[in-house]
């Protein structure tokens, strides 16, 4: 029976207040990312998270649009930084 390696990434990020700060947990199935499709179902559970992250919901003005659109961007990266894989630094 083959056993699954899963990778789970928690990253903390403090608010701009540096008063509290919030996680976000992404769990990654390592041998996923070593299939055909895989690293594309990897990226699109990244980005789901992220956006589920970043996104306040509801009406937003455009400062506050582009703000998350910077979050979501950060937190791509910081998440890819984390799993250091070559499939996955192809795609974004």
């Amino acid at each position: 029976m083959l056993k699954s390696t899963l990778i789970c990434l928690s990253i903390i990020i403090a608010s701009t207040s540096a008063v509290s700060a919030r996680d976000l947990t992404i769990k990654i199935d390592r041998e996923l990312l070593e299939t055909k499709s895989g690293p594309q179902k990897v990226m699109n559970r990244i980005d789901n998270k992220v956006r589920k992250y970043c996104l306040s919901g509801g009406s937003r003005s455009l400062q506050q649009r582009a703000q998350e659109e910077a979050c979501v961007d950060e937190m791509t990266q910081k998440v890819l930084r984390k799993v250091n894989h070559p499939a996955l630094s192809r795609l974004s």
